[in-house]
Formats: C-alpha cells, sequence, structure tokens
C-alpha cells in the first residue's frame, strides 16, 4: 500500500512539473500545421463545388456553341464563316466573275473545279478549252485538262471491271451446263431468258463503259502530247501520253512513246518498266494483228 501510494505520488509530481519551452515547441507546431491544412482542404472542397459546376456548364455550353457532337453547326460554326467571308462563291457567280476576266487563269481555274466537283465534267473541260482557245501553250491550264481526262478514264475503268464482273456472272460456268447424253442435249437447248437478259444488259455497260475509257484516254492523250512538246525534258508527261494511247487503243503510239523514253532518260528508274511494257505491246499488237487476219479469211 505503501509502495502504490508512494508511485502514484512521483506520478502526479512529474505530471504537474511544468513543459520547457522546447518541449512545448514540437507539439504546438503540429497542432498548427493540422489545423491549417484542414481549413485549406475544407476550403478547397467548398470551391471545389462551384468549379465543378461552371465546368459542367461551360461543356454542356459547348455543345450547343460549337456544335460539339451533333450533325449541325453550332454558332461556332456561324461565327467561323462570318469573320471567314461566309461561304464559297456559286458557279454562278463564278462564271460571271469569268465573263469579267476570261484570261484570269485563277478564276477559270476555280470554276472548272467547282463545276468538276458539282459532276459538270463537261462543262469544265469546256472551260478550260475556251481559255487555251487563247492561251494554248499555258502548260498549267493543260495539265489540269489533262487530270480531267484521267479521271474521267478513270471512272469508266472501275465500270468496264464491274460490268466484266456481271458478265461473267450472268455466263454459266463450264461446270455448270449440262453434260453429254440426251438429257444434256435437252437441258442444252434450254435458255434462260433471265440468264440471257443479264448477260445481254451486262455485255451492254461493258461495251459502252469501254468505249468511254478509251474516249477519254485519246483525249488526255492529245494533251499529253502538247505538253511534252512545250517540256520535253518532263519525263512524267512522256510517261502519261505512252499510258494514254495505251487506253486508247493505240499500240503504235505507244510503242513508238515508251522508246522514246528509254531513249530520252537511259538512267531513270522506270526504265526497266517501259521496256517490259515495249516487249508486252509488240506481242499483243501481234495477235491483233493475227486476229484481224483471221477474220479476213474467214470473212467474220
Amino acid at each position: 500500500m505503501a509502495r502504490a501510494a508512494a508511485k502514484r505520488n512521483r506520478g502526479a509530481g512529474k505530471a504537474a512539473r511544468p513543459l520547457t519551452a522546447e518541449q512545448k515547441r514540437p507539439r504546438k507546431q503540429k497542432q498548427e500545421k493540422t489545423l491549417e491544412d484542414e481549413l485549406f482542404f475544407s476550403r478547397l472542397r467548398g470551391h471545389a463545388k462551384w468549379a465543378f459546376a461552371l465546368l459542367a456548364v461551360v461543356f454542356a455550353g459547348s455543345f450547343v456553341f460549337l456544335g460539339v457532337g451533333s450533325g449541325n453547326a453550332g454558332l461556332g460554326d456561324v461565327f467561323s464563316n462570318v469573320f471567314s467571308g461566309g461561304s464559297a462563291p456559286s458557279i454562278e457567280e463564278l462564271q460571271e466573275k469569268v465573263a469579267e476576266r476570261p484570261r484570269d487563269k485563277q478564276r477559270l481555274t476555280d470554276l472548272a473545279q467547282a463545276l468538276e466537283r458539282d459532276g459538270r465534267t463537261e462543262e469544265a473541260i469546256s472551260a478550260y478549252r475556251a481559255y487555251l482557245a487563247t492561251r494554248p501553250k499555258d502548260e498549267d491550264v493543260l495539265a489540269a485538262l489533262a487530270l480531267v481526262f484521267q479521271t474521267q478514264a478513270q471512272t469508266a475503268a472501275n465500270e468496264v471491271n464491274l460490268a466484266a464482273r456481271d458478265l461473267s456472272l450472268a455466263e454459266p460456268g463450264a461446270q455448270f451446263r449440262p453434260g453429254a447424253g440426251a438429257l444434256g442435249e435437252a437441258l442444252g437447248s434450254f435458255t434462260d431468258p433471265l440468264g440471257q437478259a443479264a448477260s445481254t444488259q451486262a455485255q451492254t455497260r461493258y461495251q459502252a463503259a469501254l468505249a468511254q475509257y478509251q474516249s477519254a484516254n485519246r483525249e488526255a492523250l492529245g494533251v499529253y502530247r502538247q505538253l511534252s512538246a512545250l517540256s520535253p525534258n518532263d519525263s512524267s508527261a512522256l510517261l502519261r501520253w505512252a499510258q494514254a494511247a495505251e487506253g486508247s487503243g493505240d499500240l503504235a503510239t505507244a510503242i513508238k512513246v515508251y522508246k522514246t523514253f528509254v531513249k530520252r532518260f537511259p538512267t531513270d528508274p522506270l526504265v526497266v518498266d517501259a521496256r517490259q511494257k515495249i516487249k508486252d505491246l509488240q506481242d499483243q499488237a501481234k495477235q491483233q494483228t493475227a486476229q484481224q487476219a483471221l477474220q479476213e479469211a474467214t470473212g467474220g
């Protein structure tokens, strides 16, 4: 009992003993820092609510103002059009500008490109030709005209391929044709009207597309001939001339121009391809000559 009382007295005395300044300082700093941190994050959480609310308003407003996420033009597009001068001029306006200055290359080019974008390719060609009637040696306009013909040729080539595919599907393969014997002869005499109509339609499309392809290449051929004469050192124009001749079916001209390319530009990387093309075209020309001779002999 006496020992327990003495122990309690020593503890009470120790607790009552005053703390030094060094002992007090760390606890005070720690308390103040914790309080400051708590106040800071409390203020941050309070302001964050308003910040998130403001961001939500701005983000939602951007959908309306800029037209974000919708297929419609927002007010941002309207303001953009206002400050950029509005939409592009119409074809009618461009035609009026060209009528004012028929020799203005920029106005002519703008009109022709607008016509081509609108699908009025023949009118674009007429616009280029009208300009070239007064300035036939303008290489820029000649190249633009040739490009129009190349585009026409490519479109026709795609149609040729599609028509050829439809033609092959309309005509039954050998594995689906009737075999020998009485049943085969009976089935062989039967004509499918739907298949025959599809085959005839595909054949008509094929011939029409092929004619358009050759016609566009013939037009391009003439333009590239002019460009090659104006710029004899332009290997690209010479190659395009040969390709246009090949596409138009003029194999003799294509072979001649490819040979000119090989002779004029012997170090060009495409010389190897040009020589192979010459060989292929010569073989093709021989086959055509043989077929024509056979048709004349048989009266076909």
